[in-house]
């Protein structure tokens, strides 16, 4: 059977305070065109699923818009309302809950939205539904999704060299149907969302080595990281060697281009 990695909140947990620290300036540039599609006026009534560490909430907040922010971790939720207190944000409710069974009732917000959030669900379709669920008529949603790894060079790699080091391996969403725009958009039209566009969006990220991307990756990414708390320190130094061997092989030792790209599907109530 594939080695399947933690789906509950503790590796999430455990990145909160780097993970907004590092990737939260990247993660900004796809909230913002989120934000355009969604064409918020103020005072609109905003719901973040699978907020981390509140990318999208601030952002929205600080368009004027009325933010709701869930979290299935705790401590992305504190990192969320540290910066908001930080930065002097308001307009902010921030909560553990959990997407796939949200509290709020029915048709209470102008937008909703999940950042590269549902792609980790157990039970997706409940996430897109429970997302449809408590949208106006007439609001609109949008759900961002990791594009397949074959649209970057680095990532198709490090896909192969995961692959290698470990074969057995599984990612959450491996064989997901919303790493492509029709998938994303099959998946929306499902749960009853009207007039679907998918939108595909890209940043890049340079990095002076393979293996300092690699590092990057392996200490802010919540799946890797749960996969070393599962296997232990012993044999993921062993497979983090292999990985580190397999992308030298293939990159080189020199800079390395890491191209994020991702679907952003927009979808009406």
């Amino acid at each position: 059977m594939p080695t399947r990695l933690p789906s509950c909140p503790s590796p999430w947990d455990q990145v909160a305070v780097d993970y907004a620290a590092e990737v939260t300036p990247l993660f900004r540039h796809f909230s913002q065109e989120a934000l355009q599609l969604a064409a918020l006026t103020p005072g609109a009534r905003v719901l973040d699923v699978a907020t981390g560490p509140g990318t999208l909430a601030l952002e929205a907040a600080r368009l004027g818009a009325r933010v709701s922010a869930v979290d299935s971790s705790p401590r992305m939720i504190d990192a969320l309302r540290a910066r908001a207190a930080a930065e002097g944000v308001d307009g902010i409710a921030a909560s553990v809950g959990d997407g796939q069974a949200l509290v709020f009732s029915d048709g209470v917000f102008d937008a909703t939205f999940s950042m590269f959030g549902l792609i980790f669900f157990p039970d997706r379709a409940k996430g897109f539904r429970e997302l449809r669920r408590v949208l106006r008529p007439g609001g609109r949603a949008v759900v961002s999704s990791w594009a397949a790894v074959e649209r970057s060079s680095f990532m198709s790699v490090l896909w192969t060299s995961l692959r290698a080091a470990m074969p057995m391996f599984f990612w959450p969403g491996d064989a997901s149907t919303l790493a492509s725009p029709e998938g994303l958009r099959q998946e929306m039209r499902a749960s009853s969302f009207r007039e679907v566009d998918v939108r595909t969006t890209c940043l890049d990220v340079t990095f002076p080595s393979p293996n300092k991307a690699w590092a990057w990756f392996a200490s802010l990414s919540p799946p890797l990281v749960g996969l070393r708390s599962s296997v232990g320190e012993g044999p993921w130094r062993a497979f983090s060697g292999r990985v580190s061997s397999n992308l030298e092989a293939s990159l080189g030792q020199g800079e390395v281009r890491l191209e994020l790209s991702a679907h952003l599907g927009l979808g009406w109530a």
